[in-house]
């Protein structure tokens, strides 16, 4: 059984939010966003 690592951020950011689809037969809409936040990671190479 795997468990989840503890993950930590504050400071979430959600914008640039825009609704660009929308499909009254099944009632969905695609919604577009940014999401930002403190303590966040980046890798600038693929997986190792």
């Amino acid at each position: 059984m795997l468990l989840p690592l503890g993950l930590f951020a504050n400071n979430i950011e959600v914008s640039n939010v825009s609704l660009s689809w929308q499909n009254t037969t099944t009632q969905t809409v695609l919604v577009q966003f940014d999401v930002s936040w403190e303590n966040a990671w980046r890798i600038s190479v693929g997986p190792i």
